[in-house]
């Protein structure tokens, strides 16, 4: 059972990407001649630029801009190498990443509930699967493809490292960390702030505390600043994120997703209390006032987004449907998180490390993305973990309290 169901599930995605992709007919001429300027389209771009032309991405002349997802490319190019100019291998592939993404999270993390939850949480996470990745975004060049099983990687050898104590492990989680951040830029705050519980662990457990922090922020962050060191390549400038901009907005992140309604008065915004903050972003003045004359508004933008992002998608867009099962996700992960905290119980750093991810995933995507772009493609990284939570929730409240009554019964 250790093996067979999760394996199971890998030759079953592999299986639907087959069926799926019939009559297999490759498509990449006509996305690379469409006028379209889409995520997708641009990938195949830039894949075929890498192959074709070197790794510097020749046709970008300065800093790399869009799309974010900075590593998907080479993903793309590798592809393109090995199994030639075709998109088929790709939606292949990336259909095999979704089953084994699911097997590593139930390997990662069938041991910490009973036998019955774990296999309800393998076929759960495979459903989701299919209704969220499968459905819309496999077959498409999107890199939350490759950012769903690289943060599932990430954290088998997170979890197994630091609760086994072994340092290879934990430092190959520091590599798979610094490619997450390079697929998702928004993931770089994930990054800086996860140093802060490695760093505890390591000072409270070794006496070489100080040379093991070092190591694994050595490893992640020169993973992660390989962008930069395309960017200084090319034109010289070490920019370690995507530099995209929307065309007819101001530069900086604040104004491209949440627009400034035109009632706002923004003829303060050049006043002395907002001059320093104005030096880092030319927009946090025209923010300030804006959250200060309709902080309702303001903040409404805001909870809209986050609630997006918990399933209640027709609160930004009506085409949207509401997803009851992210909505039902959440709530077990929430009742988790109420039942750890009154039960005052102790957390262990993987587990803190993964509701930093959560939290942090989230924050970062609202702040700065306009989060139903394409959908909710932004969210699926997240689910399996969200899930984990779930499952555990269930399992100590449900499973166990039956199989207990079902055994005084007996």
């Amino acid at each position: 059972m250790k093996y067979i169901f999760p394996v199971m599930i890998i030759i079953a995605f592999l299986v639907l990407g087959l069926f799926r992709l019939y009559p297999y007919n490759n498509g990449l001429e006509g996305m690379l001649g469409s006028e379209l300027n889409d995520d997708w389209v641009r990938y195949a771009r830039l894949g075929m630029d890498i192959k074709r032309n070197g790794l510097e991405i020749s046709s970008v002349k300065g800093p790399y801009d869009w799309p974010a997802g900075f590593l998907y490319n080479y993903f793309v190019a590798v592809c393109f190498l090995i199994f030639g100019e075709n998109l088929m291998p790709i939606y292949l592939i990336q259909h095999l990443m979704v089953g084994l993404s699911i097997a590593l999270v139930y390997w990662t993390f069938k041991d910490r509930m009973s036998s019955i939850a774990a296999i309800l949480f393998l076929f759960a996470m495979s459903g989701f699967a299919v209704l969220d990745m499968c459905k819309y975004y496999v077959i498409r060049l999107l890199s939350e493809n490759l950012l769903f099983f690289i943060i599932a990687l990430f954290f088998f050898f997170f979890v197994r490292g630091f609760t086994r104590n072994d340092l290879r492990m934990q430092l190959v989680s520091a590599f798979l960390v610094g490619l997450a951040m390079l697929t998702r830029p928004n993931l770089f705050l994930y990054g800086g702030i996860l140093i802060i519980p490695v760093a505890g662990y390591y000072l409270k457990k070794s006496k070489k505390g100080i040379l093991y922090i070092f190591l694994f922020m050595l490893i992640m962050g020169s993973t992660a600043s390989l962008l930069g060191l395309r960017n200084y390549s090319v034109c010289g400038k070490w920019y370690i994120l995507p530099t995209a901009k929307v065309e007819g907005q101001p530069d900086g992140l604040l104004r491209k997703h949440h627009h400034i309604p035109k009632s706002i008065d923004l003829s303060n915004t050049d006043a002395p209390v907002y001059a320093k903050l104005n030096k880092i972003n030319e927009n946090f003045g025209p923010y300030l006032e804006y959250l200060r004359q309709e902080p309702m508004v303001f903040v409404g933008h805001y909870v809209k987004n986050i609630l997006f992002c918990f399933g209640f998608a027709p609160l930004l867009d009506e085409d949207f449907r509401l997803r009851p099962h992210w909505i039902l996700m959440w709530i077990g992960y929430f009742a988790y998180l109420i039942s750890r905290i009154i039960k005052k119980a102790r957390m262990e750093i993987w587990e803190a490390a993964i509701h930093l991810y959560l939290a942090l995933y989230i924050i970062s995507l609202v702040a700065v993305a306009r989060v139903q772009s394409y959908g909710f493609r932004y969210m699926l990284p997240l689910t399996n973990f969200v899930l984990f939570f779930f499952f555990v929730f269930f399992d100590e409240n449900i499973v166990k309290r039956w199989f207990r009554r079902y055994t005084l019964e007996r």
